[in-house]
């Protein structure tokens, strides 16, 4: 019984290793749009979480690129992700803020069809950060 345990123990953690070397992660995916200019990549790792991975995940980078002042990626990250995450409470919030605190930078991110489409000024109103 006890073998058991650890070999089950011993392939858990070969699968980790293995997944953590597969596919960035999403801080790196991060920090390349950051550097690059490019949220592609990111876009693409966090439209393939499912639910409420998703929406953390979205959340988490567009604050390290907002936070790091890179608020062109982060708004270029909230247009890519538009369609994916619609009328999310996050979502919502991020293109309040760009708005609100960059609205040169939002201007140029979000044309006249986003936010028709996506923008719900009542739901941002009633969330923070978190959603």
């Amino acid at each position: 019984m006890t073998a058991t345990i650890g070999i089950v123990l011993a392939a858990a953690a070969i699968l980790t290793v293995v997944m953590m070397f597969r596919s960035p992660s999403l801080n790196r995916l991060t920090a390349q749009a950051a550097s690059t200019g490019d949220v592609t990549a990111l876009a693409s790792a966090i439209s393939e979480m499912e639910g409420t991975a998703r929406e953390d995940a979205f959340n988490s980078a567009t604050k390290q690129l907002w936070g790091g002042y890179h608020r062109a990626q982060a708004c270029a990250l909230i247009t890519a992700m538009g369609d994916r995450l619609g009328d999310t409470k996050i979502l919502q919030y991020w293109i309040k803020q760009a708005l609100e605190v960059e609205p040169e930078e939002a201007t140029q991110a979000f044309d006249e069809d986003f936010l028709l489409r996506i923008y719900r000024p009542a739901v941002a109103q009633q969330c923070g950060s978190f959603g």
